[in-house]
């Protein structure tokens, strides 16, 4: 359950991308290659909290996102503390996404997987990574099953609030996200809750960050 947002989450900040601005507002009916040269903001660093509450798991984690929306790469480091039928956890991840590479990696255990993006995204994420550069915000959304609903402020910053369906089809589970200039500052559905708590925009990220940290231990993807 916590992969299956965690890459939902890290998907659709990459292949989303921004929305053109509009009088202050962000415009969800910009063509998606208008997107990148309107934004005034090119990277970010934006700290989350996040809960989830699923049957008999209870995780709770932090963690820092580094976005470099020129070069089209992210990193995210997630602590997590979970308990699981009263068994207690702890796990420090660390995702790197540069282009079409991902990098899956556990900090504590020094080992990590490499993977092509495509390989760890579902049938529907695909598609939208198809989408012609023609296409605006709204009709990516759209053609996923969604559809905005508003707007509101996280931070102070103002963001689209979109709805989505269960990707895999299996419910009627709905998930909103709070999407400003593309990236996703807060996340809820039935049993998980991200927000965040704290936001820089246009910051030097260090090149460091973007990279596999030494003494881990690579392995190509599963299948």
């Amino acid at each position: 359950m916590k992969k299956y947002f965690f890459v939902f989450l890290a998907t659709m900040i990459i292949i989303l991308g921004g929305c053109k601005q509009k009088g202050g507002n962000m415009d969800p009916d910009a063509p998606q290659k208008e997107v990148m040269n309107d934004v005034k903001a090119k990277t970010y660093i934006v700290q989350f909290k996040t809960e989830v509450r699923y049957k008999d798991l209870e995780n709770v984690s932090t963690s820092t996102q580094w976005i470099d929306m020129v070069n089209d790469r992210m990193a995210i480091e997630t602590e997590s503390e979970s308990n699981l039928m009263g068994k207690s956890m702890k796990s420090h991840d660390l995702t790197i996404i540069v282009n079409d590479e991902a990098w899956l990696i556990n900090l504590e255990q020094k080992t990590g997987y490499k993977a092509g993006k495509s390989s760890i995204l579902n049938e529907n994420q695909s598609e939208i990574i198809r989408a012609e550069d023609d296409a605006t915000f709204r009709q990516k959304i759209e053609e996923s099953g969604g559809k905005i609903v508003g707007e509101e402020a996280v931070l102070g910053k103002n963001c689209l609030v979109i709805e989505l369906p269960d990707p895999s089809g299996k419910s009627a589970m709905k998930t909103r996200l709070w999407y400003y200039n593309g990236v996703p500052l807060k996340m809820k559905n039935d049993f998980y809750d991200m927000e965040a708590v704290d936001i820089q925009e246009n910051v030097k990220i260090p090149e460091d960050i973007f990279k596999v940290p030494a003494g881990i231990k690579m392995q190509d993807f599963p299948g």
